[in-house]
């Protein structure tokens, strides 16, 4: 594996480790479409073979977060004069190069072309910005609306033109930016104070609750159904949506959701506060943060962080998993109370994970693979727990405590989806719940085998894209996952004639589709281990343990 592995792309005990293409979706020449958003007119381009699908790139959805608006909840957009052009992805948002470097490692793992990876592209502040593409600009009846949270740690990543492939069969797509890393997840006692609504360190969470209030304002006027959203994202874009859905602030937004490879259990953990037992202050790492950026404290603090550099912020703050906090306005409870209170958006919810998430990170957190390496990761990470699960996962066999970590991370996200569905039946919602245990043939599949991205690999077709190759089981699984997850945003049903049936979750079945060279349905094989990672996140938010 890469030296990218060593470097941070990682999430927590969840092993969320995004991956997000930069892709340019196919096109050709054509004619320029228009269409008039909040009161200005965009154009963009006519895309595809046939030329009859509509790309509105950049869309600004807020004001550029510069100046004295870094750090600021997200305003709106200066009113343009003229037609706004609608050709050119925005810029990311600050974030270090590593994307990529994964995707490329990833790629070449499989067998694929590397060079097919695109850079990263520049990178601004100003990057609030969002991409369309719809096949039904002028349409009478309206599509469902899938709009794309990418992942990354909440540090790196960038939206570019997932889905776009999709919107030939029905649907609009959507891909936005939000605000990463320090920029996104600052949490200090000066912010909060500045404040009107006592809160910071939710900023990227505003910005994507921003994106979606301009989807239902706009939407329909590009052939979507403001009253038919699907958010979907993968790794930490997953646990965003899980912010999503108890945010009184994103009620009405949206009225389906997925959640791959990442689960929002890290959420609550900290608070805006010093909080007595198990629970962080959120503003420990920011204070840190601050600190080692030279800035004083001082009645300027504030405006001392706004002068700064965005590249020294970039270069300073640490590979971090950034969270936002329970705030008690943007996220007002803890997430897992308020699953399991059935508070939060009562909407259908897909939810899954990989059979071998970690096979990606072993690297990053085992620099030797030694097992004093191992016991101290396991202390760090688990507490009064590490002997526990030292003794479900002890160092044996030929891969040693490469082998343990690998089977212990990756168990650990099962449960997390597990918990995530249980949790998330208490209310009213249909959950379908997943695992994918397929790997690409040839060594490089047996070596990464279902690793953490797999799906995404998938569903957006990157065996065609990076010329990786794939079998005809794999083929006909990226068909069906596709399917699968276009019929859930048509209905909250992912079940139509064609496709294997996937029931609704039931608890008392603890049932999941096995997404592998076959689907189908299984239920969950070690109750007693998921209840010990049930147990061990409930220890450290402080809260009960019954389901």
């Amino acid at each position: 594996m890469s030296s990218l592995f060593r470097r941070g792309l990682c999430c927590g005990a969840t092993a969320a480790l995004a991956l997000l293409p930069a892709l340019v979706f196919a096109g050709g020449q054509g004619g320029a479409p228009t269409v008039t958003v909040d009161s200005e007119t965009l154009q963009g381009e006519y895309v595809g073979a046939d030329k009859n699908v509509a790309a509105f790139l950049g869309i600004p959805y807020a004001a550029p977060p510069v100046g004295d608006l870094r750090w600021k909840p997200p305003q709106p957009v200066k009113a343009w004069k003229g037609t706004r052009p609608a050709r050119q992805f925005g810029p990311a948002c600050p974030q270090p190069d590593m994307m990529g470097e994964f995707l490329k490692s990833a790629v070449k793992t499989l067998g694929g072309d590397e060079s097919l990876v695109p850079a990263l592209g520049p990178t601004s502040e100003d990057c609030l910005s969002l991409n369309v593409w719809t096949a039904n600009l002028h349409g009478k009846t309206k599509q469902p609306v899938m709009v794309w949270i990418h992942g990354g740690a909440g540090f790196i990543g960038r939206g570019t033109d997932e889905g776009a492939g999709w919107v030939q069969k029905g649907v609009v797509a959507v891909s936005i930016n939000y605000r990463l890393g320090t920029l996104g997840f600052l949490a200090h006692p000066a912010l909060t104070a500045e404040s009107p609504r006592h809160s910071s360190g939710a900023y990227a969470i505003l910005d994507q609750i921003a994106a979606l209030e301009w989807v239902h304002r706009n939407i329909a006027a590009l052939g979507g159904d403001p009253a038919n959203v699907t958010v979907y994202g993968q790794s930490s874009g997953g646990e965003f949506i899980g912010a999503l859905l108890v945010s009184p602030l994103a009620k009405g937004l949206f009225q389906r959701a997925t959640i791959q490879s990442g689960f929002p259990f890290p959420f609550g953990q900290q608070r805006l506060s010093a909080v007595v037992g198990p629970i962080e202050s959120a503003y420990d790492s920011g204070l840190k943060l601050v600190e080692q950026l030279g800035v004083k404290q001082s009645s300027n603090l504030l405006s001392e962080l706004r002068r700064l550099l965005v590249e020294k912020i970039v270069s300073t703050e640490p590979p971090w998993d950034y969270k936002p906090p329970v705030d008690g306005w943007v996220i007002p409870e803890d997430p897992v109370e308020a699953l399991r209170s059935g508070h939060g958006a009562n909407v259908p919810l897909l939810v899954g994970s990989t059979t071998d998430e970690a096979t990606v990170l072993v690297d990053f957190f085992l620099t030797d693979r030694s097992e004093a390496s191992y016991r101290a990761w396991l202390k760090q990470n688990y507490g009064d727990f590490d002997e526990t699960l030292l003794g479900r996962y002890p160092i044996s066999g030929p891969n040693g405590a490469m082998g343990s970590f690998v089977a212990l991370v990756s168990a650990d996200a099962d449960c997390a989806a597990r918990d995530e569905a249980r949790l998330s039946t208490h209310g009213s919602r249909k959950v379908y719940r997943y695992k994918v245990s397929y790997q690409f043939p040839g060594a490089g599949g047996a070596e990464l085998r279902a690793f953490h991205s797999i799906d995404v690999f998938l569903l957006f077709d990157y065996a065609k894209l990076f010329r990786i190759p794939i079998d005809s089981a794999g083929e006909s699984l990226a068909e069906t996952l596709q399917n699968y997850w276009l019929q859930f945003a048509r209905t909250g049903n992912p079940n139509r004639t064609g496709l294997p049936e996937w029931p609704a979750y039931d608890a008392t079945q603890d049932q999941y589709l096995d997404l592998g060279k076959t689907i189908q349905l299984k239920h969950e094989p070690d109750e007693r281990t998921c209840d010990l990672f049930y147990q061990i996140r409930m220890q450290r938010r402080g809260v009960g343990v019954p389901h």
